[in-house]
Order: C-alpha cells, then sequence, then structure tokens
C-alpha cells in the first residue's frame, strides 16, 4: 500500500557529536566503548546509561543496545534500536524493524473470509512486537479509509480514531479544550506569563469513564511546556467515553499543540489524511532526500534566502515545520509550526 508519510523537521546549524570531547556524556560514552571492546558488557550498559542521562545521543542508545544484546536483554536491546531510530539513527531503525517487529497483511471479504490481494473487501495491518505481547491493528476498506484502529500496550487495550470507534471528547468539541487549557491557571502562570513559544505533540488516553488517566510527549525529549500541558490535562474533569459496540472503551488521542503569546491552538491529528490516504508517522524505510542528510543540508543552504533586514537586526534562531511526503516522494502540507519568536514579520519584509 501506498503511504503519505508526516514529518516534523526542525532547521538549525547542527554540532558534531564526537567533537565534543569534553562534553561528560562523550566521555563515558567512549569508556563505554572501551568497556564493551574488553566485553565488560555490563559495565559498557551502565557507562552508555550514564552518558544517555546526560546527553540522548543515536550512537549511545545503539551501542547499549548492542550491549544488552550480549546480556540477552532482548527487550532492552529492542527498546534501545527504537529510541536510537526515534532521534533519526536510520540503520537501527532497519535493525528494529527486522529483528524486533512482525507484520502481517490479511486480506479479507466483509463475511471474515481470508482471500488473496486480488478480490478483499477489507485488508488488516497486525504489528506485533517480538519482545513482549503489545500489538497494532487497523482496518481499512478498498479505499483506504480507515474502520477500525486499536492497540495493546502493557496488557491495556485502546482503541483509536476510525469509522467504527466514537471517540472521547472534552464538552463535544475541541474549543472546549482550548478554553478549558487556555484560562486554567498553571496555563496562565508557568507558560503564558512566561512567554513560553513552542510547538509540541501529546498522546492523551481516557479510559473508560472519559477520565484523562495517561498523558505522554511524542516528542524524543520533552519540554518545560510539555510538563505543564500534562498537569493541565491530568486534572481535567472527565470527558465523554470512547465507544464501540456500544460499550465505552478507553482510547488514546493523539494532540499537537501550538501556543505563543495569546495563541493556542490544538488539533486532534489521531487520524490524519491526506487525500482519503491515512497518514503514517513511522514506517519501516523512512523516506530521505537523494544523497543523504548532508546532501539535504547543501541544498537547503544554497536556495535558502536570508532576509536583509533579519541580517541588519541580527535575527537567528530555529524554524520548526511539518510536511507530508506524499507516496510518490512529493512534499505537501508544509506548515510553519514554530518560527523565530518576538519578531514582528513587518521586520522581516525584503
Amino acid at each position: 500500500m501506498n503511504k503519505n508519510l508526516l514529518i516534523v523537521f526542525g532547521l538549525f546549524v547542527f554540532q558534531n557529536f564526537v567533537a565534543q570531547q569534553r562534553d561528560p556524556s562523550v566521555i563515558l560514552y567512549d569508556r563505554g566503548n572501551a568497556a564493551f571492546a574488553r566485553k565488560d558488557y555490563r559495565t559498557a550498559d551502565s557507562l552508555f546509561t550514564l552518558s544517555l542521562n546526560i546527553a540522548p545521543h543515536p550512537d549511545s542508545y545503539y551501542n547499549r543496545a548492542a550491549s544488552r544484546r550480549q546480556l540477552n536483554d532482548f527487550k532492552g536491546y529492542c527498546l534501545d534500536l527504537n529510541s536510537a531510530s526515534s532521534l533519526g539513527d536510520r540503520e537501527s531503525s532497519k535493525i528494529y524493524f527486522r529483528q524486533c517487529l512482525k507484520l502481517d497483511t490479511v486480506y479479507k471479504k466483509k463475511s471474515g473470509e481470508k482471500v488473496d490481494k486480488t478480490n478483499f473487501e477489507y485488508i488488516e495491518f497486525i504489528t506485533s512486537y517480538k519482545y513482549n505481547l503489545d500489538f497494532e491493528y487497523t482496518k481499512h476498506d478498498t479505499s483506504g479509509k480507515c474502520i477500525l484502529s486499536k492497540k495493546r500496550i502493557d496488557d491495556v487495550l485502546f482503541y483509536r480514531n476510525c469509522e467504527e470507534v466514537t471517540n472521547s471528547m472534552y464538552k463535544g468539541s475541541i474549543d472546549s479544550l482550548i478554553d478549558y487549557i487556555g484560562t486554567h491557571p498553571l496555563y496562565i502562570k508557568n507558560i503564558k506569563e512566561k512567554d513560553f513559544s513552542a510547538y509540541t505533540f501529546l498522546e492523551l488516553s481516557t479510559d473508560e469513564n472519559g477520565k484523562v488517566w495517561e498523558v505522554k510527549s511524542s516528542l524524543f525529549k520533552e519540554d518545560a511546556g510539555a510538563k505543564e500541558f500534562k498537569k493541565i490535562l491530568l486534572d481535567m474533569p472527565n470527558w465523554t467515553p470512547a465507544i464501540y459496540n456500544g460499550k465505552s472503551v478507553k482510547f488514546a488521542h493523539k494532540l499537537s499543540i501550538k501556543y505563543f503569546g495569546d495563541v493556542l491552538e490544538i488539533k486532534d491529528i489521531s487520524a490524519q489524511t491526506n487525500n482519503g490516504k491515512e497518514i503514517f508517522t513511522v514506517v519501516e524505510e523512512m523516506p530521505e532526500f537523494p544523497g543523504g542528510p548532508m546532501e539535504m543540508m547543501k541544498h537547503i543552504q544554497k536556495n535558502i534566502v536570508y532576509p536583509h533586514k533579519a541580517k541588519e537586526i541580527g535575527v537567528s534562531g530555529k524554524c520548526f515545520l511539518k510536511f507530508v511526503i506524499n507516496s510518490d516522494g512529493e512534499i505537501s502540507d508544509i506548515e510553519v509550526l514554530k518560527g523565530i519568536p518576538n519578531v514582528p514579520s513587518a521586520m522581516l519584509k525584503l
């Protein structure tokens, strides 16, 4: 099946991890490599862990995974490969999908009879994990529309936004959720008054009674704003619970939250689509710019236009973008998630 992939991209000048020789995390990383080389895998595991506690880096996760494989800790091995993959390590991603996951595609008739892909009415995608009993399941019709989606994490079953499930909702609308958060004392005191400006992704889960019982960040590194949002959301009144087959069920939301100044925008991206096709955030083979990341950076540096006024007033910083890579490799739906804060756009006009 052709897939559309959602990418969140931070454009910034990045430093070479190896070159930071005085960084304590690098010193611990080097000591971990030395311990691994002498086959002291338990010490290597501990040193890589200390390094990661200071500064998460894909190389440290990858090497700790190798240590845990030698220690016969297959679950830890897979989790570390997944963490390295989340930080952009393509080799870790390939190994994780090949060794830690089992992917099944099942073609069926509406009656439930299994058929081949030439005459199916429904298609099921099932991802199971070789290191635990968790799974993810989605069911689509021939047009690609999501019919049912669910996942089991740590023996807890969640449903997700699809046709056969009625979503949990706070007072019936996303606007009610925005009003609740925007007027909450913690938001006003710890985010708005401190002039925090950021964009974050949160996974919010409600139970059978509609109570928000878990909120976690979808981004690998959690900022201060995300921590405050978690406190606010966990303290919320009950939502209307999700319904499947006439029964209340646990439900998992994916929320994108953008906040700066007086602006607070929240979107439920639990089931994003692009022209009727589901948008994926993780796939086995991640898309890549021709020639790799370095060629992409060269292309950006060659083609970017730095506004003259910005140079004059010394404006610089990070700009976060969101875009979709379509199944043919083309980029669409580009959105600036976070630009340079506190700079009037009029000042940057050429």
